[in-house]
């Protein structure tokens, strides 16, 4: 259960850290994090 969560925090962090690079920098990081996040959610989902 706390893995879970703990994964939910970490996908949550990764969307602010998107949105303020996504801000400062060009598309490629912003689909990385992207891919990042989709992979913690497939995880969640599993």
């Amino acid at each position: 259960m706390s893995i879970s969560m703990l994964t939910q925090y970490n996908g949550l962090t990764y969307l602010k850290n998107c949105g303020l690079i996504s801000e400062a920098i060009d598309s490629p990081p912003v689909y990385k994090c992207t891919n990042i996040i989709a992979l913690v959610y497939a995880q969640l989902v599993d």
